[in-house]
This record gives C-alpha cells, structure tokens and sequence, in this order.
C-alpha cells in the first residue's frame, strides 16, 4: 500500500508541474491587452516579438493551455518594454513551445 501511496503522489506532483508557470506579468505589462490579430490591424504596429518557453520539463510535457498562457505573459512584459498597450498572436501555438505576437499601439 505504501507504494502505491508513493507513486500515486509522484504522478501527482507531475501533474501539477506541467500545468506551473513560472514567467511572473511585470507591472508595467498589467495594461498590455490581448486582442485579436483582426483588432490589431486598426492599430499601429510596433513590431513583433517571437515569445518562447519550455514544450517539456523533464519528461513531463506542458499542456497547450500552460503554454499559452506563458507565451502570453511574456509577450505582455515584451511589449510593455516597446511602450505598447496590446499584443495579438499571429501564429498558433509551435510544438516546440512559442508564438508570435504582433506589438500595437492602439488608441
């Protein structure tokens, strides 16, 4: 039993850790908006910004949705830095683990 009980948390530590992000949104990234690549083409185009992370730690895979939304957040803190107030993916999601974002300035 006691085995079980072991292997049982070790699965669920796994688990729990292909879900964890750990790229924290930086203060000044808080009014950086998502929208969508249809939106931002009525806003003035900064640039692009390539945001990546990690598809796998260790030989647990990280959901899309974990992905996402640490691409995200990363594209965020990126286009704070170039004084924009949205981004919007114009690819989806990689298997390896990135996305591209447009960086706009939108009135």
């Amino acid at each position: 039993m006691g085995t079980i009980i072991k292997n049982g948390s070790v699965v669920s530590v796994c688990l729990l850790l292909g879900a964890c992000s750990w790229v924290d949104l930086k203060p000044d990234a808080q009014s950086v908006q998502v929208i969508t690549e249809a939106s931002a083409k009525e806003c003035k185009l900064l640039g692009t910004v390539n945001a990546q992370t990690k598809r796998m730690i260790g030989i647990y895979r990280r959901t899309d949705e974990t992905l996402s939304k640490e691409l995200e957040t990363l594209a965020r803190n990126e286009a704070a830095s170039m004084d924009a107030n949205a981004i919007a993916p114009i690819e989806e999601l990689t298997e390896e683990g990135s996305r591209k974002y447009s960086v706009v300035k939108c009135l």
